[in-house]
């Protein structure tokens, strides 16, 4: 399936909040691999939440954690090993691998884990959505708002992501002074007010880690723009009617 509507466009038509899968389905396949994203795809999910940092040799993976310890046989920090060493612990995707596979099926939100090598990371990772042709498929999000700014002044147009997991002070104009595009903030500080908020400032809103049935019912009330689910399958079902 080819996405003829932009990232933009496919959330401004939605009936319903498009719907993220987390890492993949961290409920059924590992986390930030090739078959979770695959699974998501064909679950119904409109949209893969991946991490990705920069291994030693300069190539972005798909890990969220910044060393290997938890999630592969191996140990150490991922910026200290190379991707031919990374794919020898453990089955870690580069994003190129999975911009290839999927890019015509899902749309994507790419979160930048690293704050160190940014220039590097974002050369890299900017290089990739634009040789795969998604720059306007993606979302790229991080904890660490100085990429974003960044990002801006190397892309006037490639859509950004504040998150957050504390409360943020007045974060719709926040989101604005940064020139981003959306907000992703824990799922326990988004409310009415900050939804309306976010679409009186011609922002997107994408809470995270919505995985309980109220709570997605509760979004789906107040019109987020999306939501970011450890259980695409469950969420799937939930809105599938109204999609």
């Amino acid at each position: 399936m080819i996405l003829y509507p932009t990232l933009r466009e496919a959330a401004k038509n939605a009936k319903v909040p498009l719907i993220g899968a987390h890492r993949g389905v961290p409920n059924l396949h590992p986390e930030n691999t090739l078959v979770s994203f695959q699974a998501a795809a064909l679950l119904g999910a409109d949209f893969i939440e991946l991490d990705v940092q920069l291994s030693l040799d300069n190539i972005p993976v798909v890990i969220h954690d910044e060393t290997i310890n938890r999630t592969t046989s191996g140990t150490g920090f991922v910026s200290d090993l190379s991707f031919k060493e990374l794919q020898h612990w453990g089955p870690i995707p580069s994003l190129d691998e999975v911009l290839a596979d999927l890019g015509k099926q899902v749309y994507f939100n790419i979160e930048l884990k690293q704050s160190h090598n940014d220039k590097r990371m974002l050369d890299a990772v900017l290089a990739l959505v634009r040789s795969h042709g998604l720059q306007e498929q993606v979302i790229i999000s991080s904890f660490h708002h100085d990429l974003l700014y960044q990002l801006r002044l190397l892309d006037q147009h490639i859509l950004t992501g504040v998150l957050f997991e504390k409360l943020l002070p007045n974060a719709a104009a926040y989101a604005k002074r940064l020139t981003a595009n959306a907000l992703h903030p824990y799922f326990r500080l988004v409310n009415r007010q900050l939804a309306l908020e976010c679409r009186e400032a011609d922002l997107m809103i994408f809470p995270w880690t919505v995985d309980r049935g109220c709570n997605i019912h509760y979004f789906n009330a107040i019109k987020v723009t999306g939501i970011i689910t450890n259980k695409t399958d469950y969420a799937v079902q939930l809105l599938k009617k109204d999609r």
